[in-house]
């Protein structure tokens, strides 16, 4: 479900505007799920907290690995150094990427720069890579944020959003 949002802020480029969040939920996690959408104009991804996945239930495996990682490209190009990862952990239970914990790795995005930026139409991968064997019990119930910063409102020159009108 995308969710397109009016004009706001935000703290990590300067003033720049977001104009699109894009929410993707996986509730069973059995094998791996790929999801697609087109940008809806230029844009860059900007800060790693602004590219995320949440669960519900982690899973849980006694005996093999079991981690979801989470994998957004532009157009089959990684935005990422790092994937964000959720792992297994006893009891299973909640985990976001949005900061370090036991058992979740915070992503690091790619620093190259063309990595990171894309044009309106581009097709925008993000992928739910579930590493399982027989689990206890499955992984369920994620969610991945994806927000897109519009290019067209950020004057790389002045550092500084443009004004409206």
């Amino acid at each position: 479900m995308s969710t397109p949002i009016k004009k706001f802020y935000s703290n990590s480029m300067e003033n720049t505007p977001v104009r699109y969040v894009k929410t993707i939920d996986q509730q069973s996690m059995a094998a791996d799920a790929t999801h697609y959408f087109l940008a809806p104009f230029d844009f860059r991804f900007e800060a790693i907290g602004q590219v995320w996945m949440q669960a519900a239930q982690r899973g849980i495996d006694a005996t093999d690995p079991l981690t979801v990682d989470l994998e957004v490209t532009i157009n089959g190009v990684t935005i990422f150094a790092t994937k964000p990862q959720i792992a297994q952990l006893a009891g299973g239970g909640a985990a976001s990427t949005l900061a370090a914990a036991t058992g979740v790795t915070v992503g690091a995005l790619s620093a190259t720069a063309a990595n990171l930026e894309g044009s309106k139409g581009d097709v925008i991968g993000v992928t739910f890579d579930l590493t399982e064997t027989t689990p206890d019990t499955d992984p369920a119930n994620f969610r991945a944020c994806i927000i897109l910063h519009e290019l067209a409102d950020y004057d790389q020159d002045l550092n500084t959003a443009r004004a409206e009108g």
